[in-house]
């Protein structure tokens, strides 16, 4: 990254230093840059794609609208034109630049922190989501599809040859459930808003002053009700040890929600399908990146095939834990 063509281009002032890398992957690289004028969190990525664009300013559209209602989050810094939402093209790069939140750590959810002070927390911030209602349309999504199970086939079938093929040879069965379980949902016709969409922990920062919810760049329709389900879930550990799943924090991030106005849904099934969808495609992207269809090499697609049995776990304990889970909502 050219952190001054940045630092230029984003009016931040003069470069103190080198950026640092924070993270990256296949998509894009995130970094830390100091400059006169403050701290700053830089995205980069490459040129995007048309169907990426379009995700980028309905992205733009809901964080834009959340940041003006003053929900605690980090700072966007709004780019010169002409843009695709928050992202510039610099030089042939898209970048966008967060105002750095210092002093402040993703949360630990088994720490210290008080599992009630952040449930009610949670529950608020989604209802207050909801609220700014923004309109979503679950049909036009081309960010997170529904693979047709012949695509799925497909990929395991090819993951027979690779270093993922015991988790890939059994992962159909899961596949079928739960994307039956998606479209019968979907079906149903439910109302969708622009939601945040991955509300984890990873994504929640703790700071001296309190919560902030951060990475907004995956935001899209959602239904506000599953939603609250994923999030209840995944601060309640069911993803990662569907036997170890707490039951009270799903209660509680549910009844923060409900009593901060936060709409309701059927205690069924379907109220889980937000949570397998999200599943289900991230469970496609690291099998995609373990077999080499986005690039990298033969160590990159050893680390994606790591993710890709973590997700493909997450994605069984699931299908196999709806009764239980579904008995948690009532």
């Amino acid at each position: 990254m050219d952190q001054d063509r940045v630092a230029e281009v984003f009016a931040l002032g003069q470069a103190s230093g080198p950026a640092r890398a924070l993270r990256g992957g296949s998509s894009g690289r995130v970094w830390d840059l100091h400059t006169s004028e403050g701290r700053w969190v830089v995205k980069t990525q490459a040129a995007p794609e048309d169907w990426r664009r379009s995700h980028m300013v309905r992205a733009h559209t809901l964080e834009r609208a959340a940041y003006i209602a003053g929900l605690p989050m980090a700072r966007p810094v709004t780019p010169p034109e002409p843009s695709v939402g928050f992202w510039h093209d610099i030089d042939g790069t898209h970048a966008r630049v967060l105002e750095f939140v210092e002093n402040a750590h993703p949360v630990v959810v088994d720490s210290a922190v008080e599992p009630g002070a952040l449930a009610a927390w949670l529950g608020r911030t989604l209802a207050s989501i909801e609220q700014l209602g923004v309109p979503g349309d679950l049909s036009d999504d081309a960010s997170t599809p529904l693979h047709p199970l012949g695509d799925w086939r497909e990929w395991i079938s090819e993951a027979r040859c690779s270093e993922a093929a015991d988790t890939a040879c059994e992962l159909l069965p899961a596949v079928e459930r739960s994307t039956a379980l998606v479209q019968r949902a979907e079906a149903a016709g439910p109302d969708a808003l622009l939601g945040h969409r991955d509300i984890g922990p990873a994504n929640v920062l703790r700071s001296g002053s309190g919560f902030r919810l951060i990475d907004w760049d995956h935001a899209g329709p959602a239904v506000p009700w599953w939603e609250a389900v994923h999030t209840a879930f995944r601060f309640a550990g069911g993803l990662d040890d569907a036997r170890a799943t707490r039951p009270e924090v799903v209660r509680a991030v549910l009844a923060a929600h409900r009593a901060a106005g936060g709409a309701q849904g059927p205690a069924d099934e379907s109220a889980l399908a937000g949570l397998l969808r999200a599943t289900l495609g991230f469970t496609a992207y690291t099998l995609w990146l373990s077999l080499g269809h986005r690039g990298g090499d033969a160590l990159d697609r050893a680390r994606a095939a790591v993710r890709f049995r973590a997700a493909a776990g997450s994605l069984q304990r699931g299908v196999a834990a709806l009764p239980e889970w579904c008995a948690l909502l009532r």
